[in-house]
């Protein structure tokens, strides 16, 4: 059975999430999942949960998004159901790179990268 990748494709930062998505789907038992609306990560979370071996999600932060309190909120909130779920989560960007125990210890990603 295949695994699932979900990325978050935020507005600001998706120059750098094509590339990443791209090489991510030459990988032969990995689907991957490219969602633009933060309102639709957690059906698609609850769908890669029950149809895949094993799913993670990931967001690419950049630290202007990480201070708009909403942003800041829902993701928070969407980490903490996708990891209720059984998928991994993974930051990566700037603001992961710039602080990792911040976005591990208070936005409760599993991996920062």
């Amino acid at each position: 059975m295949k695994n699932a990748f979900i990325l978050y494709v935020d507005r600001f930062a998706r120059y750098s999430i094509y590339g990443l998505a791209a090489v991510l789907d030459r990988l032969r038992d990995l689907d991957v999942f490219l969602v633009e609306d933060l309102g639709l990560v957690e059906r698609l979370v609850d769908y890669a949960s029950s149809n895949y071996s094993a799913c993670a999600l990931g967001f690419s932060l950049l630290t202007t998004r990480v201070a708009d309190d909403i942003f800041y909120d829902n993701v928070v909130r969407i980490v903490k159901y996708t990891g209720r779920r059984g998928c991994l989560t993974v930051a990566g960007g700037p603001h992961a790179s710039g602080d990792p125990l911040g976005v591990l210890l208070n936005m409760g990603f599993k991996v920062a990268v």
